[in-house]
Order: C-alpha cells, then sequence, then structure tokens
C-alpha cells in the first residue's frame, strides 16, 4: 500500500488527511499510510506554525488560527466551569436543598441558561424576591420579558413579587404589568 501512498501528492494527502479526521475513519486506512499522514500531518502544523509566527502572530493568535472558529478556547470552558459552581454556592444561601426534590445540577443549569450565564441578572432575580426553586414561574417570566425590576411594580399597592407569591399567575402578572403601566 505504501507504493499508492507515494503516488498521492502533498494536496491529495492533505485532503485524504482531512476526511479521514472528519470521519474518523483512520482504523481503516493502512499503518503505512497513517503514519505517513501523521507525519504529514506534525509537519503541516509546524509549517504552519512557523509561518504565522514569520507574519507576527503571537501564540494565542497562532492558536486560534490553527483550531478555527468553530472550536471554543478551552479557557471559555473552564471559565463556564467556574461560573456554573459560583451559581451553585449562590443558589445554596438560598435554598435548603434537604426540602426539596430538585437537584442542585438542574437547578443550576436552568438558572445558567435562563439568565445567558449572567450571575449577576441572577442575583438581581433572587434579591427582587424570586425564589430559586420557581423554575416554572422564572422561566415564563423570562419568555414574556419581565425584568428583575418589573416584580417591584405595584399594583393594587402591593408588588408583582408579592401576588406572584400568592399564587398569582404568569398571565395575570403580565395584564397587571400592563394595566400599570397604561396607568402611569
Amino acid at each position: 500500500m505504501s507504493d499508492h501512498s507515494d503516488a498521492l501528492d502533498p494536496d491529495e494527502k492533505a485532503m485524504l488527511e482531512a476526511w479521514l479526521a472528519e470521519s474518523g475513519a483512520t482504523d481503516v486506512v493502512p499503518g503505512d499510510l497513517r503514519g505517513e499522514i501523521a507525519n504529514l500531518a506534525e509537519r503541516r502544523r509546524v509549517e504552519v506554525n512557523e509561518a504565522l509566527r514569520a507574519l507576527g502572530y503571537d501564540y494565542k493568535d497562532r492558536d486560534r488560527i490553527r483550531r478555527g472558529k468553530s472550536v471554543p478556547r478551552p479557557k471559555n470552558a473552564r471559565h463556564r466551569d467556574v461560573n456554573r459552581k459560583r451559581y451553585e454556592f449562590y443558589i445554596s444561601q438560598i435554598v435548603d436543598w434537604d426540602t426539596t426534590s430538585l437537584s442542585k445540577e438542574y437547578v443550576t443549569a436552568t438558572w445558567f441558561s435562563l439568565t445567558a450565564e449572567n450571575l449577576d441578572l441572577a442575583q438581581r432575580w433572587w434579591n427582587a424576591g424570586m425564589n430559586p426553586l420557581a423554575l416554572e414561574q422564572i422561566t415564563a417570566l423570562v419568555e414574556q420579558g419581565f425584568s428583575p425590576a418589573d416584580l417591584a411594580t405595584r399594583v393594587k399597592d402591593r408588588s408583582l413579587i408579592y401576588w406572584l407569591n400568592r399564587g398569582a399567575t404568569v398571565e395575570w402578572c403580565v395584564l397587571a404589568l400592563g394595566w400599570s403601566r397604561k396607568s402611569s
């Protein structure tokens, strides 16, 4: 099979390498060609790195160019994990986990996604009086375009968070918010 790999020009080898990397089918390639592809890949990586260095790109830019746009930086994944732990910590300050059947991971993940990883926004919801375990309510409120400041809106001499905690539906709160805005 090595005589066939010698027949491939560098561009064909690169296309074959890319196809194999995408398909994950490297186990069906004979050993000779697999070694040749690995050598070619290492040579190309070094050549690309050196060319980018000669053009003046620093390490971070060279890394970003080699990875491409679709692969996030590993730093972002670490940051996301740390941020998720911070959410869990702050929710645990408010919630007694022994009294609920919901898991920490589920509650944390829900708040994490609802607030688009913005812990400050989540804390504004909690400081406005929103219970971190009222996931259906907060989901409906966010879908309706509510903000934490809207919970302080007065309706019938009481805030919307008061009415929510007393069993009012999210639909009623949306209507009440509309009434209060019209009357202002």
